[in-house]
């Protein structure tokens, strides 16, 4: 079973939206982090209150012993407790973002799906200032108009995701 919809308005794409938000702020403020501490890395990220990079030899040289070991995709996040990781926790603090760990869940907005303990999967794009989301499920389950949803055609989402914004 796939469903498309268009989420925008409705409780779930509000809180898809204010997620967004807060990744594109978290972005900001991880490339000024990055220019401050004099990173030279390419490729950095954020998440959970860590700020992560895949660093240039020149990084390694600086920051060798306050980088943790590298994760599967070669990003090396810096020490909680190393100075630079107690600076990006700072600037996080001084920022007064309120925290968002990860995009909103589908199943917790949508009972319907959580009701049947049915499995699924879920895409969201943004395109023309709207939300869409795909869902792709094991099972014909209704999904009640209630949640604020409007279901669009398989074609309509097909030639969204086509496009760029």
């Amino acid at each position: 079973m796939k469903r498309y919809f268009d989420i925008t308005g409705s409780e779930y794409g509000t809180a898809v939206a204010n997620f967004f938000e807060y990744d594109k702020k978290m972005d900001v403020i991880a490339e000024k982090f990055r220019t401050i501490i004099n990173v030279k890395a390419k490729n950095y990220g954020h998440l959970d209150h860590r700020f992560y990079i895949e660093p240039t030899p020149n990084d390694l040289a600086m920051y060798e012993c306050s980088l943790c070991k590298p994760c599967s995709n070669g990003l090396r996040a810096f020490k909680k407790n190393s100075m630079v990781g107690r600076a990006f926790i700072k600037l996080l603090k001084e920022s007064k973002l309120t925290y968002e760990h990860f995009q909103p869940p589908v199943a917790m907005y949508i009972d319907d799906l959580l009701a049947h303990g049915e499995k699924h999967s879920s895409r969201i794009i943004y395109r023309n200032g709207r939300y869409y989301l795909s869902v792709t499920g094991t099972t014909n389950t209704v999904i009640k108009q209630e949640y604020g949803l409007t279901e669009i055609t398989a074609s309509e989402f097909t030639v969204l995701d086509e496009t760029t914004d």
